[in-house]
């Protein structure tokens, strides 16, 4: 059976999967890996209610379930928060298949979204980008301080779809692949520990689809 193997490296003003190099894996851990705005926090709490059998977690759903490549985050206080935990971890990323490293004894949750809806979602949550996050990721851009981009849908939409937003993508500048990213988890769905869900059937079906997460 063919297994993935990690063959590239993604970079961005706002995250690196390199950060992975330091990851120390346990027996058990889950990782929420989805496209951005394709339902990652709601996966992570669904994920989070299975594992813990409550609605309350022993620390906020921010710091239980981190984004381990995201530059803002200091790589060795993450390390030190998920080293901390005691019990089965969910790890959050955004990278392709073909960028993480990968861990027969862990359990990878992918969650998928019509792109239509992922790229208005993209549109307002670029609007809605804190001063922090937006100063940093132009910093590392390399970017003036007066740099704006157009937050115009009709403009971004052309864009989103035939530019990549880092190398070895084909589409999802400046939002995030949706498409892309997603072909990278499909050729391996014949994997035993890799379950998709989609954003759809969860809004239309959250008590079988719960189930079936559960079931994985």
């Amino acid at each position: 059976m063919q297994l993935p193997e990690r063959t590239q490296v993604y970079e961005t003003p706002i995250f690196d999967s390199r950060r992975w190099d330091r990851f120390v894996a346990r027996p058990g851990d889950v990782i929420v890996c989805t496209p951005a705005k394709c339902g990652t926090t709601w996966t992570q709490m669904l994920c989070a209610m299975l594992l813990h059998r409550s609605t309350t977690f022993p620390q906020p759903l921010t710091q239980l379930s981190r984004w381990l490549e995201r530059h803002l985050d200091p790589l060795d206080k993450v390390l030190a928060a998920y080293d901390a935990q005691p019990h089965r971890r969910i790890v959050k990323t955004h990278t392709p298949f073909d960028g993480l490293p990968y861990f027969p004894e862990a359990s990878y949750v992918f969650c998928g979204r019509d792109p239509r809806d992922v790229f208005l979602s993209g549109v307002d949550h670029m609007a809605n980008g804190s001063d922090r996050t937006v100063t940093d990721a132009r910093q590392r851009a390399g970017l003036p301080e007066d740099f704006e981009m157009t937050q115009d849908p009709n403009t971004l939409f052309p864009l989103w779809l035939t530019t990549g937003a880092m190398v070895g993508m084909e589409d999802g500048f400046p939002l995030g692949s949706v498409m892309s990213l997603t072909k990278t988890y499909w050729r391996f769905r014949h994997l035993p520990n890799l379950l998709f869900l989609n954003y759809a059937d969860l809004s239309d079906h959250l008590d079988a689809e719960l189930r079936r997460l559960a079931r994985f």
